[in-house]
């Protein structure tokens, strides 16, 4: 629904851009979403009886990998949301700022999270960046877009 919502405001900024945005969106959820069948044959496995552990770790990081790699999509997704929202005019500049910052932090932490393990401690802190961008974002969708950059 946020996907489809989003591509409403949007679309008649740029439509290609607003769609290609959605597309990244409901990508996002789908593996995300299949990932989350790994969990479910966790619990299945468990229910039945006592899996063996390395079977248990294996789904866990199945599920795990699913998530970040569907993050891929949605860093893609940000970033041409961040885009839209500073060519629309709807939004304060800052905020479509954020979004793009935070579309960047999504890619780097799944990319580091997928290829390089090792190093992608050093990015879990700047993940309070989106927490901050898309909680500014919630707020000024639910308070409505217009209204936030409206002289007062």
């Amino acid at each position: 629904a946020l996907a489809v919502l989003l591509y409403a405001i949007f679309r008649a900024t740029q439509p290609q851009v607003a769609l290609a945005a959605m597309a990244l969106r409901l990508v996002q959820a789908a593996i995300i979403g299949a990932s989350l069948l790994a969990l479910l044959a966790a619990l299945l496995l468990v229910q039945r009886g006592t899996p063996a552990p390395d079977t248990l770790a294996l789904l866990m990081e199945l599920h795990a990998q699913g998530y970040d790699f569907g993050l891929i999509f949605f860093g893609a997704n940000t970033l041409l949301t961040a885009w839209l929202a500073c060519r629309s005019g709807l939004f304060p500049a800052w905020l479509a700022a954020l979004l793009g910052g935070a579309g960047i932090v999504y890619l780097a932490g799944s990319f580091t999270a997928l290829l390089a393990p090792g190093i992608n401690a050093m990015i879990q802190p700047a993940y309070g960046l989106p927490v901050i961008a898309e909680t500014a974002f919630a707020l000024m969708l639910l308070r409505g877009a217009r209204q936030a950059v409206a002289p007062a």
